[in-house]
């Protein structure tokens, strides 16, 4: 009998021992702190080419190329300064034809003008002489050539504001060789009928036979 109550108070001891040394509800073990110092990461390496979100300044310097002007100011730049809707435009193989043929009519009616002023003053002067009718043939005729080429010069000048309006209007025109048609437009498009979904309708008619 002692014996048992003494395994009894032993084992009694034992678990109120247990119970004292076990930590409280609630408290879990993964928030104790360690003892042990935490691991050292390796932080990745910086990228030093790496761009930042600024925007470039060179990107904000160059100019839109969607900007354009509109055909009208193009042909009024043009006819302020000649040859400057085709250099806009791009068509610089116009630009010789265009000067070349302002520069010969140009030339031609300084010519015939300077001509003309100096028969005239000989007409004038020698209007009792044998030589005025001569005079005055020449006189009328570089004055008409005079006007014919200025005629001609002028129809050059409004020749190409005319060609820099159009090659303004039709800058953006497709011209490449590739005649499909964009996918927006096919979607647009109805579907093809097929033959045999074709159902035949029946005509009312009347035959006489004799």
């Amino acid at each position: 009998m002692p014996a048992m109550m003494f395994r009894r108070d032993y084992f009694g001891l034992i678990f109120s021992a247990v119970l004292l040394l076990r930590p409280p509800a609630g408290c879990d073990a993964q928030t104790q702190p360690s003892p042990f110092p935490p691991p050292l990461t390796a932080s990745p390496p910086q990228d030093s080419l790496k761009r930042d979100n600024k925007p470039d300044s060179l990107a904000q310097l160059q100019p839109k190329s969607n900007a354009r002007l509109s055909p009208p100011t193009v042909a009024l730049y043009s006819a302020l300064l000649p040859g400057y809707g085709q250099i806009y435009n791009r068509a610089w193989w116009k630009l010789p034809v265009i000067y070349g043929a302002m520069g010969v009519l140009a030339y031609n009616v300084v010519n015939y003008h300077s001509l003309y002023v100096d028969y005239g003053n000989r007409y004038l002067s020698d209007q009792n002489s044998l030589t005025a009718p001569t005079e005055r043939r020449f006189r009328d005729f570089y004055r008409e050539a005079r006007d014919e080429f200025g005629a001609y010069l002028l129809l050059v000048y409004l020749l190409s504001i005319v060609d820099a309006y159009i090659d303004a209007s039709l800058f953006n025109f497709d011209v490449s060789d590739d005649l499909s048609a964009p996918q927006s437009s096919l979607r647009q498009m109805p579907p093809p009928v097929s033959p045999l979904s074709i159902r035949p309708t029946r005509l009312i008619g009347l035959s006489i036979k004799f």
